[in-house]
């Protein structure tokens, strides 16, 4: 286990290139968070469905990963309390 630094914007899209990070897989994640990690080269699945990491890695790399809809843009940019 790593511990990550703290929530700031653009703290944790750099932390995660710098340990090698070339892919995130979340279940809802603001555009915002998107772009900056695109910037970074970090490829950002969203809509993940709630499952264990590693069952979430397998799919990703078999191809059958489960995801739905992007859970924060579901309400508006605003529902799930990020700032676009």
């Amino acid at each position: 286990m790593i511990k990550s630094p703290l929530h700031e914007p653009g703290v944790l899209p750099k932390w995660l290139n710098e340990l090698g990070t070339n892919v995130v897989i979340s279940g809802g994640i603001g555009h915002r968070a998107i772009n900056l990690l695109n910037q970074r080269g970090i490829t950002v699945v969203t809509g993940a469905l709630v499952e264990e990491p590693e069952i979430l890695i397998r799919s990703y790399f078999s191809n059958t990963l489960d995801s739905e809809q992007n859970l924060c843009s579901r309400g508006g940019p605003d529902s799930c309390g990020h700032i676009s």
